[in-house]
């Protein structure tokens, strides 16, 4: 969401598990979706922001609350990328779940418990490949993962 001057909400982006959305599914019902939130900049090189979205509580019946985390690209009418650059209008187009066994993270990365995705953030380009790096905590045990995502927004290599 973007505030206008008079603090009302001037733009919006549509990141809802609904029908036709490419989240349809992929959303555990206390998975904490939204708690931790990050700009990426374009990792698919489409002009657009992307998104780095925590959801520290999601997990499954093996593996409760060990967190995932969903890099979401946005399409539709959106504000070509500028400095400042505005988040842009439209929806949610595609989405990647980075968790265990998915998205470039090997089966059993993240133990039970934890938290994965608690606060996520964004990082420049450190390895020159034209791409966002991505960054995200867990709590248990605590630990800071840098993520050096590839274009279709998986993690390529990980520290």
């Amino acid at each position: 969401m973007k505030l206008g001057a008079d603090g009302t909400v001037a733009e919006t982006v549509d990141v809802a598990d609904e029908a036709g959305s490419p989240l349809r599914g992929l959303l555990d019902d206390v998975g904490y979706f939204g708690s931790a939130f990050a700009a990426l900049g374009d990792v698919n090189g489409d002009s657009r922001r992307d998104f780095f979205v925590g959801a520290p509580g999601d997990g499954n019946q093996l593996n409760a609350a060990q967190g995932k985390g969903f890099v979401l690209t946005v399409g539709g009418a959106s504000v070509v990328l500028a400095s400042p650059s505005p988040l842009p209008a439209g929806n949610v187009s595609s989405s990647v779940k980075i968790a265990n066994g998915l998205g470039g993270v090997p089966l059993g990365q993240f133990p039970f418990l934890a938290q994965f995705g608690e606060d996520v953030g964004m990082l420049e380009d450190l390895d020159a490949d034209g791409v966002p790096e991505a960054v995200a905590r867990q709590n248990n045990p605590q630990a800071l993962y840098v993520m050096f995502l590839k274009r279709d927004g998986t993690v390529r290599r990980y520290q």
